[in-house]
């Protein structure tokens, strides 16, 4: 393709000490975009992109919507979605910016006939959200994402090699992700189904309201894991912080590491750690 990335990659897994800090700014990361050549195709992109109005995190099917009427017609590859990813650089001065990035990669990679997609964000400052919005295909994202990445998931799979913001995998029905980084609150928010799989470390409530699926967080988890899940399993590899558990009401939680206060008051589910069930005893 006629693109290129040059970057100099950071290991994105926080220290224990400072793991429920926020993350370091893309912008510091040293990183250098090339031009993309125009070509017909990603000119025609770049036009149904300024054809769509800003957009609302609570306007977000609606937007959807829009954006696939506006690329209805045309003739793109998983190639060409890719160049868009790297030119989206020169939009991110835009309003609402953040939400219409990652709705419009995502409709783009819906739409195409293609399966594989590559995608990078690593050269983009504001953060890319709902990336994978209603997603079946195959995707890898080279750099960090904002929040909702795979939100409402249908199938395929995501490796982000990077981090992620807040409500990975929100309401997935099936799929797998996996996050080489560290996530930010709620991962696995109200998912149904799937696989979440975390390399580094996860803030607040890993799990929060899960039906079913499956969580598996290698390095640390913040306070509140499985807070008001009615199914599915979450195990963290190493420490947990406080209130695991809470108000629990089906599924499993695996603690291999240090545990904090549990929630010993639930209506189902069990509790272990280190192997050992510990609630309900």
């Amino acid at each position: 393709m006629d693109a290129a990335l040059q970057i100099e990659r950071r290991p994105t897994r926080l220290a224990a000490s400072s793991r429920f800090g926020g993350f370091k700014s893309e912008a510091e990361k040293s990183i250098r975009a090339q031009g993309v050549e125009s070509n017909p195709v990603l000119d025609e992109m770049k036009m149904a992109w300024r054809e769509c109005r800003p957009f609302y995190f609570h306007q977000i099917a609606e937007n959807y919507v829009e954006i696939l009427d506006r690329i209805t017609g045309l003739g793109y590859s998983a190639i060409d979605v890719e160049a868009f990813s790297i030119s989206l650089a020169g939009f991110q001065h835009e309003p609402r910016f953040s939400e219409k990035a990652g709705l419009f990669l995502s409709a783009l990679i819906n739409k195409c006939k293609q399966d594989g997609f590559t995608i990078h964000t690593a050269h983009i400052v504001k953060p890319v959200d709902y990336l994978g919005y209603l997603n079946t295909k195959i995707i890898t994202v080279e750099g960090s994402v904002g929040i909702q990445v795979a939100r409402e998931m249908i199938d395929g799979s995501m490796t982000i090699n990077g981090d992620a913001w807040n409500e990975v995998g929100k309401k997935m029905s099936c799929g797998a992700i996996v996050l080489m980084g560290d996530a930010r609150d709620f991962a696995g928010y109200q998912m149904n189904d799937g696989e979440i799989t975390v390399m580094g470390n996860a803030d607040r409530a890993v799990g929060l309201h899960m039906l079913g699926g499956k969580i598996t967080v290698e390095c640390n988890a913040g306070s509140g894991v499985g807070d008001s899940m009615k199914g599915g399993s979450i195990t963290v590899e190493r420490d947990a912080g406080d209130g695991v558990g809470f108000q629990i009401g089906g599924g499993e939680i695996q603690i291999h590491g240090a545990l904090g206060t549990f929630y010993k008051n639930g209506c189902g589910g069990k509790i272990f750690h280190k192997g050992e069930l510990v609630y309900p005893k």
